[in-house]
């Protein structure tokens, strides 16, 4: 991993957590939204960043606090493929601190083929969580 984004320590204003979610925008947004209607019950204040790719982020010259790295995709190869070069240039320290993690935003597909198998050689590869839900469906409970 190149480390290109690092992991630049506590800048925050006064916010529980800070999370970056990359990935395809509509996903981004569904999760963000998600986070912080979770975070509002909870009663937490935290920050949600949100990028399609992390060279961006580079590109931009942006020197983002961040504690927690969700990249979100969904069960097509190109997605998955952005994924990993996402995950290329981040700090290792995301990944071995168990600070990052996949989220599958479709829910379980029943395309149980390549995309699968290539979801789950990413995970083994860099030893990360894996979450699976799908972010379209409304829960009421």
């Amino acid at each position: 991993m190149a480390g290109l984004l690092t992991n630049c320590g506590p800048c925050r204003n006064d916010c529980l957590v800070s999370l970056l979610v990359i990935g395809p925008a509509e996903l981004c947004c569904k999760v963000s939204e998600g986070l912080h209607e979770s975070a509002k019950e909870r009663k937490w204040h935290i920050v949600v960043h949100q990028c399609e790719l992390v060279e961006k982020i580079i590109q931009s010259n942006l020197t983002l606090s961040v504690d927690f790295i969700i990249f979100v995709f969904d069960w097509t190869i190109q997605s998955l493929s952005e994924v990993e070069t996402n995950i290329s240039l981040i700090d290792e320290h995301y990944i071995i601190s168990g600070a990052a993690c996949l989220v599958n935003c479709r829910g379980i597909s029943n395309i149980m083929g390549l995309t699968f198998h290539k979801s789950a050689k990413i995970q083994e590869k860099y030893n990360i969580k894996f979450l699976s839900a799908n972010v379209f469906v409304s829960y009421i409970l």
